[in-house]
């Protein structure tokens, strides 16, 4: 999923470049922070899923 936001983020960036100067480039910029906050999130997670004790399921409290 990490992998994803790379380019979704790198594209909308891209885009952004070229209208950068154009009334829609906000609709852009709003797609890029929230991308950015999505990415954090994953980021996040992964993380905790790799600094979990083996073993452990967090996500499985049976």
């Amino acid at each position: 999923m990490i992998d994803f936001y790379y380019g979704y983020i790198y594209a909308l960036m891209e885009v952004y470049a070229e209208i950068k100067t154009l009334p829609e480039s906000e609709i852009i910029f709003d797609l890029l922070k929230s991308a950015l906050k999505d990415f954090e999130f994953e980021v996040r997670k992964a993380v905790r899923e790799e600094e979990a004790p083996e073993g452990s399921d967090l996500g499985n409290m049976n």
